[in-house]
């Protein structure tokens, strides 16, 4: 790929040196890198990674590409953007945003502290740190609309039409096209909602659990591992709190062997956690209900994308396992979403 001769060499002493981390205060040294992006011209990198392989250079690169970008805050997002003559922007509102670690209160005294407050076209529509993303950002500062990028391919079609509908304003073009041969005959398809009233107990620490609908989904894993077990389908399970999914993989895990796990790559995560990722089969652990501290939780108004997330995550089939009568009767997404 990089040839022969003095090509070679160049390549090997820009990866010597950024192995052996021979670090300047500036990064790495323009001059090395500049030899080695003459011979490669694409390079991939993780944000954190940034100062270990590239000089700290204004635009050494024509066009600077970042994936998943409603993730991504500003901060993190500045080193890359100063190496870019170009920026593209590649991302979904709808995703979950990056977890800031500060409130918008204590964001408000330290844009004050910097007078970014007066900057009514900067802050908060572009700069804020705890909830404007590099996605956000950029949708901000355009002066025309984004390029949507409305075909999809994962799901099946019951499952991402109830996103699409909930929102995406039926603006998708659905285009998956599934290997139904991969699929036992007796595994349900599609979008299915078990009912499971349960009580919601909220911890100290914010996160919240409800036992009743943990066993329940305990019970509908190990209803469909029965179905999928001589396969090499995956299965996931989501659920909004971590408190959740501990008490879900306390059950699943007693019951299941670890070989099995991992042959099924069988994951139980938060939204946060699951976000990028995909399963054959999903099943979404809502955790919310009439009795407890389960009515006063409205985080499906406040973080849609956490719901849009967990709904999303399934190719072929998902399960929903919530208090229906309940999760019918909220305002806003959560009441959309009942199915049967």
């Amino acid at each position: 790929m990089i040839g022969e001769g003095e090509c070679v060499g160049d390549v090997n002493s820009f990866l010597h040196a950024v192995d052996s981390r021979r670090l300047t205060d500036k990064g790495l040294e323009e001059h090395i890198f500049k030899k080695a992006l003459a011979v490669l011209s694409t390079w991939s990198s993780a944000l954190k990674s940034l100062r270990g392989t590239f000089p700290l250079s204004p635009c050494i690169f024509d066009y600077v590409v970042f994936d998943e970008a409603s993730q991504i805050d500003m901060p993190s997002a500045i080193p890359a953007l100063y190496r870019a003559k170009r920026a593209i922007i590649v991302g979904d509102p709808m995703q979950l945003t990056h977890i800031a670690g500060i409130t918008k209160d204590m964001d408000t005294v330290i844009a004050e502290q910097n007078k970014l407050t007066d900057l009514n076209d900067i802050y908060p529509s572009r700069t804020r740190y705890c909830d404007v993303s590099l996605y956000k950002s950029a949708e901000n500062s355009l002066k025309r609309r984004p390029i949507l990028l409305s075909n999809h391919y994962r799901s099946e079609d019951q499952i991402i039409e109830l996103c699409n509908n909930t929102f995406y304003g039926g603006r998708l073009k659905i285009m998956t096209n599934l290997d139904y041969s991969r699929y036992p005959s007796n595994l349900p398809v599609g979008v299915h909602w078990i009912d499971c009233e349960g009580e919601v107990n909220k911890h100290p620490s914010g996160s919240r659990i409800n036992y009743q609908e943990a066993k329940q989904v305990g019970k509908i894993f190990e209803e469909v591992f029965k179905i999928i077990e001589d396969t090499d389908l995956s299965i996931g399970v989501v659920t909004p709190y971590s408190r959740q999914q501990d008490a879900i993989n306390k059950i699943i895990s007693q019951n299941i062997k670890p070989e099995l796990l991992e042959k099924h790559k069988i994951k139980i995560l938060t939204a946060h956690k699951f976000q990028g990722s995909e399963k054959d089969i999903m099943i979404f652990s809502v955790v919310l209900a009439s009795k407890g501290n389960g009515n006063s939780d409205v985080w499906y108004n406040i973080y849609p994308q956490i719901l849009n997330v967990a709904l999303s995550r399934a190719k072929y089939l998902l399960y929903i396992i919530g208090d229906k009568k309940y999760c019918k009767s909220r305002k806003g997404v959560l009441g959309n979403l009942i199915v049967s």
